[in-house]
Formats: structure tokens, sequence, C-alpha cells
């Protein structure tokens, strides 16, 4: 109610009566009216008007005003959609479309801005949709014009007119231009469904068509032909109205360009003639493009066929044509002849397939926008049927120029001396040294009867430049050939008259210098060809992967230095014969010059290369000499006990060796020193190695001590020596050793961080701190001597405060824990009595806690030193190290017994054979075994020492000479960065037992695996 006073009043202020006199009925009939057209701001002022007159009749005015009301609600509504898909949706102009009709549908009169907004949101929204949609059925067709769906990419173009087609019809052109266009619309869409049935048929045409050809059917080819046409023709007529109507479309959308400047690209015409012309920057787009598509693939497939057809035929001409000889020629006319025809025909028909492009107006891709692919397709097509019928009237020609020398190119062939035609290599390198063989004897008898022969032949040219002159004229007209095995036959023999005599006159005095090449050649590759063997045998670059024979390459290389002395004068005095040659023989003497310099090159690189070898094998002997010194020194060294000198010294020699057989490898240096380096290197290791075990066994002995004793620091650097002088003679590592470095290992990782070494960084303010510590809790004791007990406990509390900034870097200090301890006692002895009894009871679990066994251990120590005889305190301690493997359980009665039994049983294997490494191998695992129960076993500890003393050392001294350049290798691929070649010779080399037993191949390998 509220609402309708308030539009009442809104549509009675300063308003005059709107009715005129009449029945309420027919008031009310006007309303309606009013409303069903939706002019609600016209309806709402009559209603206003009325309920001025008729007060009393409120329902029926109500009803009205309601219904008003909704309709303006869901446009307000509609109006906000509008708003949030303009502010959050920008894209999508077709949702903008949608609701900007829906808003121009509820209601005929909203406000001048509202239009305004409306339209402006209308004209951009058209905009972008209409351009998107373009370019979705710009593309859409292209896609189905390439895919062969030509009727689908018509009817995909056709459905692009409707873009702006409204605005179009909208804008007021004139009725008669408006029309006309309509028309061609109308025209397009008949046309396109009319092309629908013609391009079945068409297709039908076209594959009859290919049939006849492929099948050489002359017959139906005749019938297809003429049926092809006049499908073709029908098509065109079709394609030609559809390009007609794009034409109509463009040139209108120029004109009306020039009336109207603010007429954009974004309009009805300038969309609709691209929908049927195409649009430039897309290809195979439009119309035109689809029907020109569909028509060029099946023309252009027919020509191919047709083309196919063509070669075959010039294939049977050139097949009869057999060869270039005049006789030939003349025996096969009449064959000849019948072929010729039979080109002749294919042509012409070829050239009526290719005037089907004639019935399409304007060209293939007529919009202007396409490809230009078949126009030049044709274009070519028909230069090969050009050149074709030029082919066949230069043939025509040709039987008539033959005769003339049918006489005599017989006589001529039979005269002639050639190199052989073939690619056979025994022929041709026998003809080769035959040809070598007369120059080295300097064989002029050929030469005098090539000059004999060249007299008759210059009689016989002369007689015939005639007709060479004639066949040249015809010959011109031809721009290339593209049935290139015919009319290669057809030119050949159509300068046969002249070209003969000129070749045979060439063919004499080729075979001459044939020979003269040929021998020269033959010198030339030979001298290289030794070359190419002997410069191998250097091994110029040093690969340690080639073999380097320099002492052998000397003979071989001075024997073909030789040959090139004593036989290229005797080329240089022949190349002199070349003067007298009826034409210009310069490259000739140039190939022979180019024979000479070979030679030359050859002598000037093959006298270098054997003073190269010479080098080579004067530092192979020097390398050696070097070798041997050192493998002396490396016996000296050993007699005197100086097994580090002796390994130096005995590498030494190893790397000279294997430098000599670099320089010039030799098997039986390589087999000779192998065995007296390794038998050297045994010996080293074997004698070091009873030194070692000795002095071994006293460090574990040392090391154990200063263990028990509690000095852990000593019993590890004991060790470390252990173990690197066990390496020195050993590649495995003594277990032993190893289970004591864990023990002493663990020992001292416990300890770490209990005391503040000197070389720590923060040590002189840590020791500062621990001084100012003391020094307050030596005037707090004082002061609680004297009964100071708040003074005392303030100086005590600052104590404490400065062992805690200590804590803070070093938690577990020892000596920051004990005084903090000793202040808490020193303030509440009653309080730490409990404090203690507390820290021990908690350790009692902590300490099976791997995170907190370090700090559990520090403070039980702590408090073992406040009170060291608290009940139970020192036994559990032991059972914490025990638990840590600080300690280690004495050996019970069990493991002594079965230690005791290893030992036996290694005694006697080791007795039963003390010279076999096998049996000593076995005897040590038991032994090893033995210990692990009863570490502390004397006879265990004799045992094993006597067994590695026999053992004489599992290590290697040094390396066989190809497993010293295989590592040497690893060496450089891993320095190059190349560590997954090094990671494969390291594995190559692992896999002997022997190489495993190297400590640098070891080393190395351990090097590679970090980095892989």
């Amino acid at each position: 109610m509220l609402t309708l006073t308030i539009l009442l009043t809104f549509f009675s202020a300063g308003v005059c009566p709107l009715f005129a006199s009449g029945s309420k009925e027919s008031d009310f009939e006007h309303i309606d009216n009013l409303i069903e057209e939706r002019n609600y701001t016209e309806a709402l002022a009559l209603l206003s008007d009325y309920m001025s007159r008729h007060p009393h009749d409120f329902d029926r005015c109500q009803k009205r005003i309601k219904k008003i009301l909704k309709v303006r609600a869901e446009y307000a509504e509609t109006a906000e959609t509008l708003i949030d898909v303009i502010l959050n949706e920008p894209e999508n102009d077709e949702k903008k479309l949608q609701m900007i009709s829906s808003l121009e549908g509820m209601e005929k009169n909203s406000t001048e801005s509202t239009k305004k907004f409306i339209a402006d949101t209308r004209v951009a929204a058209e905009f972008t949709y209409n351009r998107a949609k373009f370019e979705e059925l710009i593309e859409k067709g292209s896609a189905e014009t390439r895919q062969g769906n030509y009727a689908a990419s018509l009817r995909t173009n056709y459905s692009g007119f409707e873009l702006y087609n409204v605005t179009f019809h909208e804008r007021g052109y004139d009725k008669k231009f408006v029309a006309e266009i309509d028309d061609a619309l109308n025209l397009i869409l008949k046309t396109i469904s009319d092309y629908e049935a013609a391009g079945v048929e068409l297709n039908k045409a076209f594959d009859s068509l290919n049939t006849a050809i492929k099948n050489a059917d002359k017959k139906n080819m005749a019938s297809a032909l003429q049926n092809a046409e006049k499908q073709t023709a029908y098509f065109a007529e079709l394609r030609n109205k559809i390009a007609d109507s794009g034409y109509l479309f463009k040139n209108s959308f120029e004109y009306l360009s020039e009336q109207d400047p603010e007429l954009t690209e974004a309009s009805f015409l300038a969309f609709a003639y691209r929908f049927v012309l195409g649009r430039s920057s897309t290809k195979d787009s439009g119309m035109i493009a689809a029907m020109d598509t569909h028509i060029c693939r099946l023309v252009e497939q027919s020509k191919n066929s047709m083309l196919a057809l063509i070669d075959k035929n010039f294939e049977d001409l050139s097949a009869i044509l057999s060869d270039y000889e005049t006789l030939s020629f003349v025996k096969n006319i009449n064959a000849i002849n019948d072929s010729r025809k039979n080109v002749l025909e294919t042509l012409a028909a070829g050239l009526r397939i290719s005037d089907f492009y004639k019935k399409l107006k304007y060209g293939p891709f007529a919009g202007a926008y396409g490809s230009i692919v078949y126009e030049q397709s044709d274009t070519s097509f028909r230069k090969k049927l050009e050149e074709g019928n030029l082919i066949c009237d230069v043939l025509q020609n040709q039987l008539e120029q033959n005769s003339n020398y049918a006489q005599t190119s017989g006589v001529i062939a039979k005269n002639m001396l050639v190199k052989p035609d073939t690619e056979d290599e025994e022929l041709l390198a026998s003809y080769s040294s035959a040809a070598a063989a007369r120059i080295k004897k300097s064989d002029k008898s050929y030469i005098q009867f090539v000059k004999e022969q060249t007299d008759t032949l210059l009689k016989i040219k002369s007689a015939s430049l005639i007709n060479k002159d004639a066949f040249g004229a015809g010959l011109s007209n031809v721009n290339g050939f593209n049935y290139i095995s015919a009319a290669r036959k057809i030119a050949s023999s159509a300068d046969a008259t002249i070209s003969h005599v000129e070749d045979d006159t060439y063919g004499l005095w080729q075979s001459l210098f044939d020979d003269f090449c040929a021998g020269a050649e033959n010198i030339a590759a030979s001298g290289e060809a030794v070359y190419e063997k002997a410069y191998p045998m250097l091994n110029e670059k040093l690969d340690p992967e080639a073999k380097s024979h320099p002492k052998e390459l000397i003979p071989l290389m001075n024997a073909a230095l030789t040959d090139i002395s004593k036989y290229r004068p005797v080329i240089v005095s022949l190349k002199a014969e070349l003067n007298e040659a009826p034409f210009n023989t310069e490259s000739i003497k140039k190939e022979l010059d180019a024979d000479i310099e070979r030679m030359n090159k050859t002598e000037s690189t093959g006298r270098a290369l054997v003073v190269a070898a010479q080098d080579r094998v004067v530092l192979s002997q020097r390398a050696k000499n070097e070798a041997d010194l050192r493998f002396n020194q490396a016996e000296k060294a050993l007699a005197k006990q100086n097994f580090q000198d002796a390994r130096d010294y005995l590498q030494r020699s190893r790397t000279k060796y294997n430098e000599s057989l670099l320089y010039q490898d030799s098997d039986e240096l390589r087999i000779k020193t192998d065995s007296s380096l390794i038998s050297l290197g045994a010996e080293i290791n074997r004698a070091e190695n009873e030194l070692v075990v000795r002095e071994v066994r006293t460090l574990k002995t040392q090391a154990k001590n200063m263990y028990y004793a509690g000095n852990f620091e000593q019993a590890e650097l004991l060790l470390s020596q252990a173990k690197t002088r066990w390496a020195s003679t050993n590649v495995d590592e003594d277990p032993e050793i190893t289970a004591l470095q864990s023990l002493v290992g663990t020992a001292l990782s416990m300890k770490t961080g209990r005391v503040i070494p000197t070389s720590a960084p923060l040590y002189p303010e840590m020791s500062q701190i621990l001084s100012i510590a003391n020094q307050y809790y030596n005037q707090g004791s004082q002061l609680m001597k004297e009964g100071k007990t708040k003074e005392a406990e303030s100086v005590l509390n600052n104590a404490k405060q400065k062992l805690r900034e200590l804590q803070l870097v070093y938690p577990l200090n020892q000596e920051a824990s004990l005084l903090t301890l000793r202040i808490d006692k020193l303030i509440d002895p009653d309080a730490f009595e409990e404090f203690f009894k507390q820290k021990v009871n908690s350790a009692q679990t902590d300490y099976l806690d791997p995170k907190k066994q370090q700090t559990v251990y520090a403070d039980l120590l702590d408090l073992a030193e406040i009170n060291p005889n608290y009940p139970g305190l020192k036994k559990f301690i032991y059972n914490v190290e025990i638990k840590l493997g600080i300690r280690v359980l004495p050996p019970d009665q069990t493991a002594l017994r079965k230690a005791e039994q290893l030992t036996r049983e290694a005694a006697k294997i080791y007795d039963s054979n003390k010279r076999d490494e096998i049996t000593l191998n076995s005897a040590l695992a038991k032994v090893n075994e033995a210990l692990k129960f009863n570490p502390d076993n004397t006879d265990a500890q004799v045992l094993k020492d006597r067994i590695n003393t026999a053992l004489g050392g599992s290590g290697t001294a040094v390396l066989p000479a190809e497993a010293e350049n295989l590592y040497q290798q690893a060496v450089i691929q891993l320095q190059q960065g190349n560590t997954l070649q090094a990671a494969a010779i390291v594995s190559k080399l692992m896999q002997n037992a022997q190489y495993r037993k190297a400590s640098k191949i070891l080393d190395l390998k351990k090097k590679v695996d970090s980095l892989l």
C-alpha cells in the first residue's frame, strides 16, 4: 500500500488528467494495452490519474501496479547482473548481449541515460563478440577445407552472415541496395545446396577419369575426360556465382566506406565478403578457397596421374631409343614413330585437363587472399606439356640427321683405346697398374698412334659441322627437360653427327691422357697409401690405447720415397707430349701436376715422418734405459730395507717402461718387465710386512693400554698410526684396529664438549668466564663461613649466571657443570641431596634414549665427582659405559672357550701349509673370529701375526703395464671432469683380483664413487 501511495503521489504531482471522458472499462483497456506494449511509465501515469478520479476503485489499480513493479524489479535485477558480468566477466560478450536483449525487451521507455548505457554496452559487446565469432568461423572453415570437408566449410562460412546482419538492416540504407545484398545472400544459400549435390558428381567424374588414366585405357579415357569437362563446367558455374556475390559484398563495402567515414571493418559487409573471398592472413579461408581447393585437388590429382602416364610413355619411347647410335634410330624408325604418336595423344589430353582452370572466373582462389600454389603448379604442368611436344618435334627432325655418320662411327670406335667404363675395382686397378708400368718404361709408341688417328678424325669433323648447327637451332627452344630419360637420349643422339666425331677425336687423346693420369695417379696413390699405412704406426698423439711401431715404419716409408724419386721425372717428361694435342689440354696437365704435387707432398710428409719415427725410437730406448736404472735402484733400496724408496723407484721404473712402450711397442719388453716388476714389488711387500706386523701389534697394545687408562685421545692417535702403517703393505683393513677405533671413537664422542680446547676460537672468553665464576664461588663460600647467608647467596647466584653464559656455548663443559653442582650444594645442602637423588634416578631411564645418552653420561660423571661414594653410582656408571660401547664386558667362559677352539683350528690350518695363500687366508679368518670372542687372547694375537707375516701383505706394490695405462687414463678422465668415463675404467680394473689389491686403484675408486 505504501508503494502504491508513493507511486500515485509521484505520478499525480503536477500532471493534468490523462484520460478523455470515457468509461472505466475503456480506461483500463487503454492501460492494459500500454502494459502489453511495455510502456510502463505512461501506464503508471494513467493509473495515477485514474486513482485521482476514482479513489474507490483501488483493487484494480493495485493489481496492475504490482505487475509493473514486478517487471521493473526483474529489470533492476537483470541490470545489476549485467553490471556484475561487465566487472567480473569482461570477456563474456555473449552473456552480455543476452542480458542486453532481455533488458531491451522488458521496458519500452526507460531513461535516456539507461538507454545510452545499454546501447554503448551493446556496441562494445557486439564488437568483441562478433570479432571473436568471426575468428572462430574463419578458422573452423579453413580447417574443414584442409580436411576436405568442403560443403561443411561453406556452411560454416555462411553461418557467419548473421554477424552484424541486424545492424546492417537497421542503418537505413537504400532499399534497392539492401534488396540486392539480400538476393545475393539467398543466391549463395541456394548455390551451396546445389554444390553439395554437384560435388558428389564431380568426384565421381574425376574418379572415372583417374581410373582410365592409370589403366592407360584410351577408349574410356576419352569419355571420362568429356564427362569431367561437363561436371567441371557446372561446378565452375556454381562457384562463379558465389565469387560474384563475394565481390559484390566487397565492392559495396568499399563504396559505403567512402560515403560513411564511421563505417569500420567491424560491419556486416566487411565480414561477409571475407567469409566468401577469404581473409589474407588465414590460409584456405572463405567459401571460394573451399571450392577452389576442391576442384584444384581433383585437377591436380588427374594432372599427376596424366603426368605419370606421360612419363611412362616417354619411358617406353626411351626404351626404343636404346642408345645414341644413328643405326639404332634408323632401324627402329616405325616403333619410334608409333611411340611418339602415343606421347602426343597423352600430351593433348593433359592440356585439356589443364584447361579446366580456365572455367574458374577470376582464376583459382579468386578472393586474392589465397595461395597461388595451384597456379604455379599449373604453369609448371603446362611447361612440361610444351616441352614434351618440343621433344617430339626434335625427335622427328633428328631421325633425318643420323645417316651421315652411320657409315663411319663403327670404324672410328674400333680404333679407340678407352679406359674401362666400369666400377670393377680389380679391373680398374689392373688398368692403373698397366698404365703405371708404361710410364715406368717410358713407352711412347701409343703417342704416335694417337697422332696418326687424329688427322683422319679432323677431316670427318669438318664435314659434320653443318648438321650440328641445324640441329642446335631446333634444340635451343627447349628450356630444360622434364622427361629427362627420353630427352637425354634424343639430345645426345641429336648432336651425334658432330659430337661423335669430337668424342672420337677426344677419345683417342683421352685414352692417352687416361694412361698418363692413371699411371701418375697410381704412383702418387701408392706413395700416399704407404704414408697412410705408416702414419698410424707412429702414434703421433701417443694414444695409450694405440700401439706405436716407429722402428717398423722407417723401412716401409723409405721404400715408397725411393719410388717417388725415381718415377716423378718420367711423368714430367711425358707431360710435355700433351702440347701436340689438337685441343686444350690444360686440365689434363693440371691433373698431372696435381699428381706430381701429391708425390711432392708425400715425399715431404714422408721424410718428416721418418725423422719423427727415428726420434721416437731414440726416446723409447732412453726411457727404457732410465727404467732399468730405477729398477736397479729399487733392488738396492730393498737390500737396505729402505722400503718406501724401493717402492718409489719401482713405480718410477714402471712409469718409464710404460713410456718406452708408448714410444715403441714391444710384446717382449712388456712381458719381461711385467714379470720382473711384479716380482720385485711382492718381495718389497713381503720384507716390509714383517716389520709392519710387529710394529702394528705394538701400536695396538699401546692403544689398548691408553684406552684402559682413560687417555682416549692418545689411544686414537696410536690407532691412526697403526692403521696407516698397516696400509703400507695391506689393502684390507685389520679387524682389530677397526674394532678398537670404534671403541675409542665412542668414548671420545661421549667426551666431546667436556673440555674446551685451547685452540677453540672462544677459549679466551670462556676461560675468563670460568675464572670469574670461580672467584664468585670462593667469595660466596667465605661469606657462608662468616654467616652472611644472603650476601653469599647473591654472590653465588652471580657465579651461576656466569656459568650459564658459558653453558650456552658448551652445555657439557665439565668445569662449569661441577662448579654449578658445588654452588647448589653450598647454597642448600638438603635440597641438593634431593636433587642428587632425583638426578641419579632419572638417569636410570634417560640413558636408554640415544638423544640423551651423552648428556646423561656427562651428568653421571659430574655427580660421581661430587659424591663418589653414593650407593650404586659407580656400578651404574660402569653399566652405562657397557651400554654405550665405551667399555667392553670381559669375555665369559663360553667366549673364552670358543676363542681357544678357533685359535687351535686356525693353528692346525696354518701348520698344514704355510705357503699357500688360500690356506693362510682361511686360517686368518679363523683367528680374527677368535679375537672377536676374546680380544686379549695372546695366543690368537701371536698366531695372527705369524699368518700375516707369511702372507707377506695383501697389497700390490706395482701394476702390470696394461693396468698402469688404464689407471693413468682413469686419472686423466677424472681430472677432465669425465667422471662416468673414469668410473668405467676403474670398474674394468676392479674386475681383476690382483688389481683390487693396489692401494692407488682403491683410492681412485673412492674418489670416483664420491663424485657419482
